[in-house]
């Protein structure tokens, strides 16, 4: 109850755009703190589309003020990733996915050319701070649309090789 109480804090403290985003980033904080614990009881390695950092970063890029660092504090480390994967993209490069989408639940998608430009430069960064905060190991995959996806899913595959080192075979 401690924990939940000061993320709520935390997060209401950083004057949300609306409501809804307080709420909405308090149940996600809540969410991935649990996966997360609840990985770490487990053995072998954990894959997280959106952990700890990228519910930080959607929390602080729209938030008036800046808290994303005494949330991410006052958490054990724990909780944090052993290894995060940054997925490097020109500003043109992401504006020109995000217009190719099917789907619209991006709020980024909704914005004008200009300020979606911004946001997203905004968004790198918060996330050059994030990733400095956190103290983790960081595995950068630059993808600007020329280099195979299969190539990308190798290096990442590679870095998660490293962290998690040799497999471990109890029948040998």
């Amino acid at each position: 109850p401690t924990l939940t109480a000061s993320s709520a804090w935390w997060i209401a403290a950083s004057r949300q755009e609306e409501a809804r985003d307080a709420v909405a980033g308090l149940a996600q904080w809540l969410a991935v703190q649990l996966a997360v614990a609840l990985a770490r009881r487990e053995q072998g390695v954990s894959l997280f589309e959106e952990g700890v950092v990228q519910t930080l970063w959607t929390i602080g890029l729209r938030a008036r003020r800046d808290v994303v660092r005494r949330l991410l504090d006052s958490h054990s480390g724990a909780s944090r990733p052993d290894l995060l994967v940054v997925v490097d993209a020109p500003v043109d490069v992401v504006r020109e996915r995000l217009t190719e989408r099917s789907s619209r639940h991006s709020r980024t998608q909704q914005l004008d050319a200009g300020s979606q430009a911004a946001e997203l430069r905004h968004g790198r960064e918060l996330l050059d701070k994030l990733t400095t905060w956190a103290s983790v190991q960081t595995q950068v995959v630059k993808n600007d649309g020329r280099v195979r996806l299969s190539a990308l899913a190798t290096q990442v595959a590679d870095g998660v090789d490293r962290i998690a080192g040799p497999p471990h075979h109890p029948w040998f």
